[in-house]
């Protein structure tokens, strides 16, 4: 996939899935999108600048009455009338993102510029304004009732308002080597945008006209002039001359009022990251692995990967790893979440709104105790930056990269009674 850069032109307006309606509710779309909602834009746009391919297997009728439809999943009744407006072309579009971007400053100064990453959640701050990682220490079971046998605790006193934002490339390839002395340099989210609100009118979908009385508000993000939205983009199977098509589009309709964008392509280097292998020492013994999330990601069983369920005869225990590893085995002991990202979408074919779901959100972090270095080495190349997202992994979510994380012992000495009887 090739970087792309997203130049918007106008204030942006992601809505979160939080209802809202005339007089009650604010729209809160002052965010950055969701890798879905790019996604979408990017296929919207396509399909906007060269049209649908007329062949029959790429697009079918508006309305078509069929008594027996092939669906996945099951057969639609009899007589049943399919509103359809799907197409096939740019099926395959992939995207890895999205990034905040911010353009070198013109003027003197130290100022943060480059691709951005979410801030891990594991990062704490203490009173001192020094950062801290989150330490990991048994559970009590008398006192922890939770699944997982560890629990990530603060290891120092923390400041009662915590840091949020970003990092550069830099300070995360710091963070993924353990180095946390350019973690003072947060970039905030006020750095990237202002807020504005502003009132709107309901529309009726009768009349598409006006509502009398029916006013509601909405929340817009204003970027800032070297603000720009990073992602990769890509085709895994392009058909005739989709690639080229996707290469040379210029604009982009962005966001819930299809605000305009420009894309950029001028030389970006791939993402500057640690690689996973060179954080992860030799060790004799067991090892931990630890994975932060870069976007969001949606799981099967809420906030656990289904990688970490088994679903087959073999019944491994909750928490094991059930992607091939080529030797060892490893358990996920721990995890350190954000609050659910809601989200949903307008199902175009079906004509109807899309299930509201939740994300794990991005920042999120996720720890594995390997049963020696060969395994966590295995395990590290398979989390990062590959999409590891149960659903939509193809429209950018599940995003992440995968370091070590220096423990106590007692931690460790799990690895005896885990891995001892169990397969």
């Amino acid at each position: 996939m090739k970087p792309i850069l997203i130049e918007p032109y106008d204030t942006l307006f992601f809505r979160d899935s939080i209802p809202m309606s005339a007089g009650q509710g604010r729209g809160a779309g002052a965010r950055l999108p969701l890798p879905s909602t790019l996604h979408e834009a990017f296929r919207g746009s396509l399909l906007d600048a060269y049209g649908r391919s007329g062949e029959v297997a790429a697009f079918r009728p508006k309305s078509t009455t069929e008594k027996r439809i092939p669906r996945k999943g099951g057969w639609l009744g009899k007589g049943k009338t399919v509103i359809s407006r799907g197409s096939k072309d740019f099926q395959s579009l992939r995207i890895a993102g999205p990034f905040p971007f911010l353009v070198p400053h013109p003027g003197p100064g130290d100022h943060p510029s480059g691709v951005l990453f979410p801030l891990p959640l594991d990062v704490i701050f203490a009173e001192d304004g020094t950062a801290h990682t989150l330490s990991l220490r048994r559970a009590d079971s008398s006192l922890h009732s939770g699944a997982l046998p560890v629990i990530a605790v603060s290891p120092a006193p923390v400041r009662k308002e915590q840091t949020s934002g970003f990092l550069t490339a830099a300070a995360l390839s710091g963070y993924l080597g353990g180095d946390l002395s350019m973690l003072k340099s947060v970039v905030a989210w006020k750095d990237l945008f202002e807020e504005e609100y502003r009132i709107g009118v309901e529309i009726g979908p009768e009349s598409s006209s006006a509502v009398q009385g029916q006013l509601y508000a909405a929340t817009h993000a204003r970027p800032n002039e070297r603000f720009r939205i990073l992602a990769w983009t890509g085709l895994k199977s392009p058909v005739r001359d989709e690639e080229e098509k996707l290469t040379n589009l210029s604009t982009l309709t962005l966001g819930g009022e299809r605000r305009m964008a420009r894309l950029v392509r001028d030389a970006i280097h791939p993402v500057p990251v640690v690689p996973p292998l060179s954080t992860i020492p030799d060790s004799p013994g067991p090892v931990v692995v630890k994975w932060t999330l870069a976007t969001s990601a949606v799981f099967t069983n809420g906030w656990l990967p289904g990688w970490c369920k088994d679903t087959t005869a073999q019944a491994r225990p909750e928490g094991r790893v059930c992607l091939e590893l080529k030797q060892g085995r490893a358990q996920l002991i721990a995890a350190c979440l954000g609050k659910p990202v809601a989200f949903a979408g307008w199902d175009t074919v079906k004509s109807e709104s899309k299930p509201t779901q939740l994300a794990v959100p991005a920042g999120s972090v996720y720890y594995f105790l390997c049963e020696n270095t060969a395994t966590a080495r295995d395990l590290a190349a398979l989390l990062h930056w590959r999409p590891r997202s149960d659903f939509y992994g193809e429209k950018g979510f599940g995003y992440g990269f995968a370091c070590s994380q220096t423990t106590s012992p007692d931690v460790l000495d799990l690895a005896q009674s885990l891995f001892s009887s169990q397969p």
